[in-house]
């Protein structure tokens, strides 16, 4: 799956118009996502490039950002951790 960066909560790492691309093959969250640059789809239809980490409510997700506040306790249906990508305008 390819997902288009957009804003810049995760700069100076991914930039407004990075494409990163992710493999999802599975719903839910394994364990070894913890702790990684991951897409994160959200259960109000949100997809975010955050880092995953556990929350303070059991079942719940931390995401955070390199220059953002962090969103406490989210409920996450998936995600999928970075696996390439691609600097704006390369071609």
């Amino acid at each position: 799956m390819a997902l288009s960066v957009v804003g810049a909560s995760m700069l100076p790492k991914y930039e407004d118009g990075d494409v990163i691309y992710v493999r999802r093959d599975h719903d839910g969250i394994l364990p070894t996502y913890l702790n990684r640059y991951c897409a994160v789809r959200t259960a109000d239809g949100g997809t975010f490039l955050k880092i995953l980490a556990p929350g303070s409510q059991a079942g719940r997700y931390t995401l955070r950002s390199l220059n953002a506040p962090d969103m406490e306790n989210v409920e996450v249906v998936w995600a999928a951790p970075v696996s390439f990508v691609r600097p704006r305008g390369a071609e």
